[in-house]
């Protein structure tokens, strides 16, 4: 077993992406202990963060529907689970929903293997929560979407226009069941798996309360984050170790406050251990304000880690293309150089679609 690195590189695998880029026979105890090891053998990764939902759970669960339910393995493509879906994206997903129902079939809990074989090579593990993730909320009829966010449209972010933007239909924390619902299923996490850390992901996505709402909304997640705290130290009094909390935040300070995220005082008041800042869903920001974020967390102990997505966007709509080796290795050393801890990886894939 490899030292721990202190200094090392975080990379998030996706929810969906080992069931997606993988073919059923890997769906296995040797093929998914597989994925661990493609990560650390011979790599600078010091930490795995391993994300089990988007809307709904990648493992079965008591309080988010799983991405299966509702599938029929044995029936055609006309069952109402593919309703409005195109031929190319029922062959897509029904390999991919079909993978992740084949490993639930075969009492095989990846995340649980996954962690363990990050422990056997050293690696730190962590389970990543995402918080408000939208994947096609512009159609409400897509397997993505959970009952929570499907049966109450008035917990949306905005209900009182049409659609015009994805970020409308973000789930609003500023209604208790909401919060309810977050808690209990990281909760289940939290009492599942035996982990280094968990991550509450507020990247995907940031917008948590109603327009110009935000700053009232703060106060609500940071109870949130305090409740957060309190299911982790109970969790590492019975592990008999340390067990830490995470989050994924906006890269600027005020950005991040004004949306609701009062992340300087989640620090200050020891309810996190480690912050990680990034630019919105697929850009690049090669200027985040490292320094500014190193003077607001002094004396916390809180580690900071700066984060890439895996597309070099200046801003959302623009032109994209991938990272090239090039551009990652520049940002990295600028970001490293300006004071982070840590460099975070997320979408940077190891494989893509396996067919079948």
């Amino acid at each position: 077993m490899r030292e721990r690195s202190t200094i090392g590189i975080m990379l998030n695998e996706d929810a969906n992406h080992f069931a997606y880029s993988r073919t059923a026979e890997e769906m296995t105890p040797e093929g998914v202990d597989a994925l661990v090891d493609g990560y650390a053998d011979g790599t600078q990764v010091s930490d795995l963060l391993f994300n089990v939902n988007a809307m709904r759970s990648s493992v079965a669960s008591s309080v988010k529907q799983a991405f299966w339910d509702g599938f029929d393995p044995d029936a055609g493509d006309d069952q109402p689970f593919f309703a409005h879906l195109s031929a190319a994206d029922i062959k897509t997903i029904r390999h991919w929903v079909g993978n992740l129902l084949l490993l639930h079939q075969r009492t095989i809990d990846p995340y649980a293997r996954w962690l363990a074989r990050s422990r056997k090579h050293g690696v730190r593990g962590w389970i990543s929560i995402r918080m408000n993730d939208i994947h096609w909320v512009e159609e409400p009829g897509r397997l993505m979407h959970d009952r929570l966010w499907r049966e109450h449209p008035e917990y949306w972010r905005e209900r009182a226009r049409e659609f015009e933007t994805s970020i409308d239909r973000a789930i609003d924390y500023a209604h208790p069941e909401v919060r309810a619902n977050y808690l209990a299923y990281i909760h289940e996490c939290v009492a599942r798996y035996d982990m280094d850390g968990i991550e509450l992901d507020f990247m995907r996505q940031p917008f948590n309360f109603r327009a110009g709402h935000e700053e009232q909304g703060a106060a609500l997640m940071t109870s949130l984050v305090r409740e957060c705290r309190e299911l982790v130290r109970g969790r590492a009094t019975t592990l008999g170790r340390p067990l830490r909390l995470a989050v994924r935040v906006p890269s600027k300070p005020d950005t991040a406050r004004r949306l609701g995220l009062d992340t300087v005082t989640w620090a200050r008041e020891r309810l996190v251990d480690h912050v990680t800042i990034c630019p919105i869903f697929g850009t690049t920001s090669f200027d985040m304000p490292v320094e500014l974020w190193k003077q607001l967390l002094a004396g916390t102990g809180v580690t900071l880690a700066a984060g890439l997505e895996c597309n070099v966007m200046p801003f959302p709509g623009a032109t994209s293309r991938f990272h090239t080796s090039e551009t990652v290795y520049g940002a990295v050393a600028s970001l490293l150089d300006r004071g982070a801890g840590r460099t975070y990886l997320f979408n940077f894939m190891d494989r893509s679609y396996a067919s079948t």
